[in-house]
């Protein structure tokens, strides 16, 4: 037990080879580290910072000796080998919003790790040394057969664990990783910074990747304008303002800006200026930074004191607004994503996106907004790691991802507690929460008893999942007041009362049980691919409009159901609820709807070749037609609609050939189980000629033509609606048990009658 989920975790390990520290330095920045001088891999550490796969800190550091996390060292991993291709991932402890999701992504589609069986990633856990052995061997794919001797020269070779060993081994043997001066390896201890830069430069030289030179550096450090007066200046160096009194305009710079200590509290002006990597600003003053007109991907303010101002004017956007200092930022222009880890920021013009590290508050869009209580990651990685567990959320607005794990009224009384991220309810299988006055980007239920998770007065932009893994229980929802829901998803099973409010669209996306109490009648309830097996039960006095089914599924209760769309083949419908519509798409083919016994369909809209199974009876219906059923009362004038229920009867032959009867309290369904290209056993199976019937009895009187394409088989088959239309309708209602049904067929040379009789 204890082997395989070792075997697990690196798995995950090496899923981890990959996450960077923390902001992102371009390909060929120059580097200048105050931390690294004489150290034993000042080269190595020089020259993947120079390549952007691994950064330093604000204050000119890196910190060789400092450990890092399992993200840190995927991010790492995925930048040195240019893994840009990206997985879809589902792990508890990985959520869109987190810094690291993208890399953990990128990381999984790389197929290096894959993570831990109880379906984490623990993103934020301490990588140690055999696990980036481990993650490397796999990415450079060595070979780990017959090379544990690699190991004996090491005093603590026995100590290392079975699950690591061959990787350990391989990395060893390939000089990607040496030992102490002790003689030991220490294969479980924490690999430090320093560590995990030489291994992976050793790890790029197979693949004949070689770091590049720095590029040059073009400084300005004299007062005066820089660029041309119109058109367009390219500079593909790193840029430097060192002074006071700069204007650079009509420039686009393939590198670095930086904006350093030298300008001191003056003042410097871009206009119309483009930087591809990274503009830091350390120098400038509460006199301002002047962006105008200037598109830069990410900005970076490090003013040591904090006292730094930033003018946005004209069309000037910024992909990335990180504050690492104190700053206000002023004016008009577009801040795609904005992560602030410092206090005393200010930014007017509100960001499309904002985080905020751990403790901290800041006034973005003029309200102020508060980062989570703890943070997770090292080396700068930015953001919180994880959801900040609280009792209580107050009014105002909360940045990150929280959790409230005790039952009670939770929110404010009265205003508005907005939380940026995602919000966990979990307060336990035996607990309940009422939620009120809250608004969030996501909510997601993780547990809770059947006595309610209640909303009141909620907001949810984006999604609220219900996912409360192998909780026995099943959690009920309940909306009351003004909540607005956009999309709630079911992942595990739960009942949806809806009083008042709206849980919005419902997606089902795993085999579960889902109960809706209310009225959805304007809302879509979509069953997923992934769900086969699902059941939607509709209670009593509910009403559902619109169910889309994307794989077999159980249609139950006693409330209303308007509708349901069939859209994928080989789907089975089991139905025991009445229904006024089934539409089964044209990319529905060989699917079967079971009803059973009792359950009424008003219509079915068929455009492919399906199955209908009531009472044991098998329908099929070859072409596009539509099915009307309304058990003893069937409708006869559903325009092009084709009846397979009929009122009662024993027995019917149409020229020996006899239908399956079965039945039911609301009346016979017949099948003809015969084959279709068969001929009957009396009377003339083929017409040699185009002609004109009739079909009467005492009550009911039918025409239409047939053509000498058709067969009598056709013909009978129609009238009984069990094969698509020809010029009418037919419907079993007038056909009177007792009664002989007549049918006459009229052509150039004679006049051909068949009596049927049902007896």
């Amino acid at each position: 037990m204890r082997k395989n989920k070792r075997v697990s975790c690196l798995m995950v390990f090496a899923m981890m080879i990959a996450i960077t520290f923390s902001a992102v330095i371009p390909v060929n920045a120059a580097v200048t580290l105050n931390d690294i001088g004489g150290h034993w891999a000042q080269s190595q550490i020089e020259s993947l910072v120079g390549q952007g796969v691994v950064n330093g800190y604000p204050d000119g550091s890196f910190k060789p000796e400092n450990t890092i996390t399992r993200a840190e060292f995927m991010t790492m991993a995925n930048k040195a080998f240019k893994f840009t291709e990206s997985a879809t991932i589902d792990y508890k402890d990985v959520q869109p919003s987190d810094w690291f999701a993208g890399e953990v992504a990128r990381a999984k589609a790389a197929g290096y790790i894959a993570g831990y069986q109880d379906g984490t990633m623990q993103p934020n856990k301490q990588i140690s040394r055999q696990e980036v052995a481990i993650i490397v061997a796999k990415i450079l794919k060595l070979d780990t057969l017959a090379a544990n001797e690699a190991l004996q020269q090491f005093k603590d070779a026995s100590s290392i664990p079975s699950w690591s060993k061959a990787y350990l081994a391989a990395a060893v043997k390939a000089a990607l990783i040496k030992g102490y001066p002790d003689g030991t390896v220490k294969a479980e201890n924490s690999i430090k910074r320093a560590e995990a830069v030489v291994i992976l430069s050793q790890a790029l030289k197979p693949l004949g990747i070689e770091p590049a030179p720095p590029v040059a550096k073009t400084t300005y450090d004299k007062a005066g304008t820089y660029g041309p007066a119109s058109g367009s200046e390219t500079i593909d160096k790193n840029v430097s303002i060192a002074a006071d009194g700069i204007v650079l305009q009509n420039m686009l710079i393939k590198g670095d800006l930086l904006i350093s200590e030298a300008v001191g509290a003056g003042k410097v002006t871009l206009k119309n200026v483009s930087v591809t990597g990274t503009t830091t600003i350390k120098g400038g003053g509460e006199n301002s930074i002047y962006l105008d007109g200037c598109k830069l991907a990410v900005v970076k303010a490090e003013k040591a004191d904090g006292k730094l101002r930033i003018v946005l004017s004209g069309d000037t956007s910024i992909s990335e607004f990180v504050a690492n200092s104190g700053v206000k930022v002023v004016g008009k222009g577009i801040i795609t994503k904005a992560s602030i880890n410092k206090s005393g920021v200010n930014i007017e013009p509100t960001p499309g996106q904002t985080t905020l590290a751990s403790g901290i508050s800041a006034i973005v869009g003029g309200k102020t907004v508060y980062g989570p209580a703890s943070s997770g990651g090292g080396g700068g990685g930015g953001g919180p790691s994880g959801p900040t567990v609280v009792d209580n959320l107050a009014a105002g607005t909360h940045a990150g991802n929280y959790k409230i794990t005790s039952s009670g009224t939770k929110g404010p009384a009265s205003g508005l507690a907005e939380v940026t991220g995602t919000l966990y309810l979990d307060p336990g299988a035996t607990g309940s929460i009422s939620l009120q006055n809250v608004k969030a980007n996501k909510i997601e239920v993780s547990s809770g008893a059947p006595n309610t998770i209640i909303f009141i007065n909620v907001q949810v932009t984006v999604t609220l999942t219900v996912n409360t893994g192998t909780q026995a229980q099943t959690v009920r929802i309940v909306t009351q007041g003004t909540t607005s829901i956009n999309q709630t998803i079911a992942s595990s099973a739960v009942t949806l009362q809806q009083d008042e409010g709206s849980l919005g669209n419902i997606q089902i996306n795993t085999t579960v049980n889902v109960t809706l109490d209310g009225d959805f009648s304007s809302q879509t309830v979509t069953v997923s691919s992934s769900a086969s097996g699902a059941g939607v039960n509709v209670t009593s006095g509910s009403t559902v409009n619109n169910v889309i089914v994307n794989t077999s599924v159980n249609l139950s209760g006693d409330g209303t159901l308007s509708n349901v769309q069939v859209v994928q083949a080989n789907t089975t419908v089991s139905l025991s609820i009445n229904t006024d519509n089934i539409d089964v798409s044209s990319t529905a083919a060989g699917s079967s709807l079971q009803v059973e016994e009792g359950t009424q369909i008003v219509t079915i809209d068929v455009e492919a070749e399906i199955r209908i199974d009531n009472d044991g009876t098998i329908i099929t219906v070859v072409t596009t037609v539509t099915v009307s059923i309304s058990g003893n009362t069937p409708n006869n004038t559903q325009g092009s609609g084709k009846v397979v229920k009929a009122p009662r009867f024993n027995n019917v032959t149409i020229g020996g050939i006899s239908p399956i009867i079965s039945s039911s309290t609301s009346g016979y369904t017949l099948t003809f189980s015969i084959d279709p290209n068969a001929m009957y056993t009396s009377g003339t199976a083929t017409l040699s000629e185009d002609v004109s019937f009739i079909v009467q009895n005492a009550n009911y009187s039918f025409d239409g033509t047939a053509s000498t394409s058709d067969n009598l088989l056709d013909m009978a088959l129609i009238i009984f609606a069990l094969k698509g239309g020809k010029d009418g309708d037919v419907c079993g209602s007038t056909l009177i048990a007792n009664s002989p049904l007549i049918f006459t067929l009229t052509g150039a040379e004679a006049t051909t009658v068949y009596s049927i009789v049902f007896q």
